[in-house]
């Protein structure tokens, strides 16, 4: 089945990055394979300062090995709030829906919920004795072998989870609830607030502070007072001791964030940091991780170490929040996607990885004759050439945008032609890239071809161009609608769609308009006359089975950018 869905399709979504395939192209419907939005971190925890779990929004879970950040699969595409472990071969993550993730130390795997509610705190006092805490009320716990849920006594939403011991256990939540396990039950204590609480954190059990929004508490073991009281939003806490505590902290009316630092002998000093912090964890107070981020800058990693706070990951900082153009599909463990600032994504059927790429400018269009011979055309007249090894620039004759390209595979030596701004139209021969004369000054899209000497462009103001393998010249298209796409089965067959959702079909002999109405197509390609695919606008697709098209339920609202397969 997998390589049914593979090599069916690849579709790109160029406001996020969003890749899907077709589960079953008439049934089940479309299913995401990579997302690069950008998701914000929630939650830290390590075993050790060479083992340390990230996790956030969209199923993201990032992992440290003493050297390197690395993204890890999770499995899910659920939000994950929590994490907790009582080694690196026993971790536990929770999230949205009643979600639960557990690691062995090699895999992530989802296990049964007894809830569909959001999961938002997970803590143990061993293997055998763990907690996850969330809204309504909910309380789970497992005794190593399985789940179950606890009465809490109440219906509030629980934000976070400590414990000196199994029996000794605070969880705080919504109108300043704060709840304490015993052993045997969850019972009620004063806080003396009805502000949202939001973390939790002590040294001893009778050393705690919780803290949320507008509001620090401590407990001295007998009761709970207030700390400090302002706009402030404290979300989370860490600390060697009650003597020795972080916390991040959030400012509404300065639009500012800090993390808080309180010792007894210097009580609390704030230092700035660039976004919000959702997360703490720490092996010392010389060695402390934040995690936490915001739109533009995706999820972001911070590290502690004792004297300054530095962004040691972010989401954008590694290409992951990229606008994804074009791609190239050699089979279902060998596709290639490229995109914003140089963005090159490749998928060997088990992972996507990001490849090392020369360039700095958006790169708009891939293509080629084989895994070992690829170019890659975009902003500014770039060019890249790929030998299976490495990505390398190469001479371009042009400062023009390229938007379009395509590659005889047939010749004894495959030709390759681009297409871009003002007309642009070029050729490379094997050894260079040079420049055709252009009958049009319009922009051009796309390029696709039957042959060397039978090529097709399409571009703006309904401009379609005909190559003979002499000279370009402009064929009536009957339409100024731009065009944007092009593909075609033989020379006899062949489609162009664009804007105001048209589709035209030419025969050998000359071009109709097939549909006309609203939206707007970006690509189309298919696998034979009778099986072709052209995606656009609000996530549209469209499906042609040699009789008539048919929309497909996509579940995607953004813009498709390109569609191909092997």
């Amino acid at each position: 089945m997998k390589e049914l869905i593979v090599s069916r399709l690849s579709i790109f979504l160029c406001s996020f990055a969003l890749m899907t395939v077709p589960a079953d192209l008439f049934g089940q419907g479309w299913s995401t394979v990579i997302e690069s939005e950008t998701k914000i971190f929630h939650a830290v925890w390590g075993s050790s300062e060479n083992d340390i779990f990230a996790v956030g929004e969209g199923g993201m879970i990032c992992h440290y090995d003493g050297t390197d950040w690395q993204l890890t699969e999770s499995g899910t595409s659920q939000n994950l709030l929590a994490i907790w472990g009582s080694s690196g071969s026993n971790i536990f993550a929770a999230g949205d829906h009643g979600t639960l993730l557990h690691y062995d130390g090699a895999l992530w795997r989802t296990l049964t919920s007894l809830v569909d509610t959001t999961l938002r705190a997970i803590w143990g006092s061993s293997s055998t004795d763990i907690f996850a805490v969330g809204d309504d009320g909910i309380i789970l716990c497992c005794d190593g072998t399985g789940w179950r849920q606890m009465d809490s006594g109440t219906d509030v939403t629980l934000c976070a989870l400590w414990g000196s011991s199994g029996t000794n256990v605070f969880a705080v939540g919504g109108g300043g609830t704060i709840l304490r396990y015993n052993g045997t039950d969850w019972l009620p204590m004063d806080s003396g607030t009805t502000l949202k609480l939001l973390t939790v954190q002590g040294g001893t059990g009778a050393d705690v502070f919780a803290a949320g929004s507008g509001v620090s508490l401590y407990y001295n073991g007998r009761d709970w007072t207030t700390t400090k009281a302002n706009a402030q939003k404290v979300r989370a806490l860490w600390g060697t001791s009650g003597s020795d505590m972080f916390g991040a902290v959030t400012d509404a009316v300065q639009g500012k964030s800090f993390i808080r630092h309180y010792k007894s002998d210097t009580k609390w000093q704030d230092t700035e940091i660039p976004v919000p912090a959702y997360g703490l964890w720490g092996t010392s107070a010389s060695e402390i991780f934040a995690v936490g981020g915001n739109r533009e800058t995706g999820g972001t990693l911070l590290r502690y170490d004792g004297e300054s706070w530095e962004t040691v990951w972010q989401q954008s900082a590694r290409g992951q929040i990229r606008n994804l153009w074009s791609l190239w599909v050699g089979s279902d463990t060998e596709i290639i996607a490229a995109g914003d600032d140089g963005t090159l994504l490749q998928y060997d059927g088990a992972s996507w990885q990001l490849m090392d790429s020369p360039a700095d400018r958006d790169l708009l269009a891939i293509g080629g004759a084989s895994g070992t011979d690829l170019f890659a055309v975009g902003e500014s007249g770039i060019i890249l050439h790929y030998d299976g090894t490495e990505w390398q620039l190469m001479p371009g004759p042009v400062s023009e945008n390229l938007n379009g390209l395509w590659t005889c595979p047939t010749e004894a030596v495959p030709c390759t032609f681009a297409v871009g701004n003002s007309g642009t139209l070029l050729r490379f021969d094997g050894k260079e890239w040079q420049t055709l004369e252009s009958p049009t000054r319009d922009n051009l899209n796309e390029v696709w071809g039957a042959s060397a000497t039978d090529v097709f462009a399409v571009g703006y103001g309904g401009t379609l161009l005909h190559y003979d393998g002499e000279q370009w010249k402009l064929t009536e298209s009957g339409t100024d609608s731009n065009l944007r796409g092009i593909w075609g089965s033989s020379g006899s067959d062949v489609f162009a769609v664009g804007d105001l959702g048209i589709i035209l079909h030419y025969d050998g002999l000359k071009w109709t308009q097939v549909e006309k109405g609203s939206g707007y197509y970006d690509s189309i390609w298919g696998r034979s006359n009778a099986d072709v695919f052209a995606v656009g606008g609000s996530g549209l697709i469209r499906h042609y089975d040699g009789r008539i098209w048919q929309t497909l339920e996509s579940g995607i609202e953004g813009t498709l950018r390109d569609v191909r397969g092997p």
